[in-house]
């Protein structure tokens, strides 16, 4: 099971939304960053792809940031 943390990343103005998902029961482990598709072509942190990849990500150990 996978713990997800929502952050948000600021400088200035700009406010870059995102959220950690981290396995269960590591206490460290490596980290992918996911980038969604391009916004223009309707691409959204909460594509079903990037989710995907992240909970497929986390089932294996491996935290993952989407942003």
């Amino acid at each position: 099971m996978a713990q997800q943390f929502p952050t948000t990343f600021t400088n200035g103005k700009l406010v870059l939304e995102g959220v950690l998902h981290r396995p269960e029961d590591a206490e460290a482990s490596p980290v992918l960053l996911i980038c969604h598709p391009h916004p223009l072509y309707g691409g959204v942190m909460h594509n079903n792809v990037v989710m995907a990849l992240c909970e497929a990500m986390t089932s294996v150990g491996v935290a993952s940031l989407r942003f």
